[in-house]
């Protein structure tokens, strides 16, 4: 409150002050103005920081003499000794407010242009606001003594309503009525967080509008762009796990650091948190025990484990039983061996986090209307994560066309891994030889 005090007098006082003599209307020198500053603010820091003292008071015909005397004497008398580094202090600031005013303001660059067209509408209610307030510079003066102004700013200070400067902002189910009016929300959306998907989050809109950009919101910019983020990055993670910004700059430390202690790249890690940014929300313990499981199930290496990792980042957020469920499906319901399902995991991790149907579904197609082997099926593990309709729809009609050769030893392969990937059109042109248009006749057939 103080510190406003202080700003608002050299502000004050920045400008030059007229005085009256006789019916002419003078502007003070530059020298008095400061010295009269630099008194004033001494006077108020005293107040502020020392018991009171009893004011010297002088009669009214020695006033002029100690005007005439520029001060000198009341300055000696009236103001205590202060240390020299705090009157460097003081001088230095207001010989910088006198220096600075001094000096044509620099025009305004691009981002103030924004800013200014940003907050446009509240132009109004700050010059209503303005024009009801009495300004201080009117009520100040070089020709009054130093008690006397002291005591008119300390009243204007109280009579000051600082609730009635700030914007009266309507209610609202959303944070777009307040982008422009608060600081950390304009901030945010200039780094490109999606506010809308951001607020659908329970309790998230209410967290962000109470933080303060710098303090809070800021050092995590900074420590995730250490790490590796982008922007892009970041502004992802923030809509997405808003939640990362109440973390502690130790609690973030810790969360990417057990990734780099247990060899994963670190630009790897970043693309994990950038896919599925609510990796962050596990503790290192609860990680490293989803890890240990998936490893200890499916009998893969360290290295395997890391592969499968990265390929699917969502395998550290999947619940744990159903990815050993997977483990069953393949190797009790389906017959695979142990080693099979091994190699089946590390060519297509996505099966881990596959639903027990879709792959019974595929599995069964292949099996028993296909005709295929076991040993065949373990060659093509990306088709038991598909589509079950993709399959079904493009194998019955190279079926029908006689184009269906699973043997890579034959002529017209077709591996299924490849006729299930692409569009429509890529699958007629590469193994169907037909027009897209003879396909989707076929598929109103079925």
């Amino acid at each position: 409150m103080y510190a406003v005090k202080y700003h608002s007098v050299r502000t004050v006082f920045s400008s030059p002050v007229r005085c009256t003599i006789g019916s002419l209307q003078l502007l003070s020198s530059a020298s008095h103005q400061e010295n009269y500053s630099r008194l004033l603010i001494c006077e108020l820091r005293r107040d502020t920081h020392r018991p009171k003292q009893k004011a010297v008071k002088f009669r009214e015909e020695i006033l002029p003499n100690l005007r005439s005397l520029g001060w000198q004497t009341q300055e000696r008398k009236c103001r205590p000794k202060l240390p020299v580094e705090k009157k460097k202090t003081v001088d230095s600031c207001v010989q910088h407010q006198f220096s600075s005013a001094m000096h044509s303001p620099p025009s305004p660059d691009k981002t103030e242009q924004h800013l200014r067209a940003c907050f446009a509408e509240f132009a109004n209610h700050a010059s209503s606001i303005s024009d009801s307030i009495t300004p201080v510079s009117s009520l100040l003066s070089t020709n009054q003594s130093i008690p006397k102004s002291t005591s008119i700013l300390r009243s204007w200070f109280r009579e000051l309503d600082l609730n009635a400067l700030i914007p009266h902002l309507p209610q609202s189910g959303n944070l777009a009525p307040y982008v422009y009016s608060s600081y950390t929300l304009s901030q945010m959306v200039r780094l490109g967080v999606d506010l809308s998907k951001l607020e659908s989050i329970p309790g998230a809109a209410n967290m962000l509008v109470k933080l303060d950009f710098h303090q809070f919101i800021e050092p995590v910019i900074w420590k995730l762009h250490g790490y590796g983020f982008s922007l892009e990055q970041i502004a992802r993670l923030f809509t997405v796990f808003p939640k990362v910004l109440q973390m502690s700059s130790e609690e973030i430390d810790t969360r990417f650091g057990y990734f780099l202690q247990h060899n994963f790249v670190q630009t790897d890690v970043v693309q994990m948190f950038f896919k599925h940014p609510t990796i962050l929300e596990l503790s290192p313990v609860d990680a490293d025990r989803q890890l240990a499981s998936i490893q200890t199930v499916f009998q893969l290496s360290a290295d395997e484990l890391r592969k499968s990792v990265v390929a699917v980042p969502k395998l550290l957020l999947h619940p744990l039983g159903k990815t050993k469920d997977i483990y069953v499906v393949l190797s009790k319901m389906m017959g695979f061996s142990n080693e099979a399902v091994r190699q089946m995991v590390c060519q297509n991790a996505t099966l881990l986090v596959t639903e027990r149907n879709r792959l019974a579904q595929n599995f069964m197609f292949m099996h028993s209307r296909l005709n295929l082997p076991l040993e065949r099926i373990q060659q093509w593990p990306t088709v038991l994560s598909s589509a079950p309709h993709l399959l079904s729809q493009r194998a019955t009609f190279l079926v029908r066309r006689g184009l269906f050769q699973p043997d890579p030893t034959k002529p017209l392969y077709t591996p299924l891994s490849e006729v299930v990937n692409g569009d429509d059109a890529q699958f007629c042109e590469r193994f169907a030889l037909v027009d897209e248009d003879q396909y989707n006749v076929f598929l109103k057939t079925l």
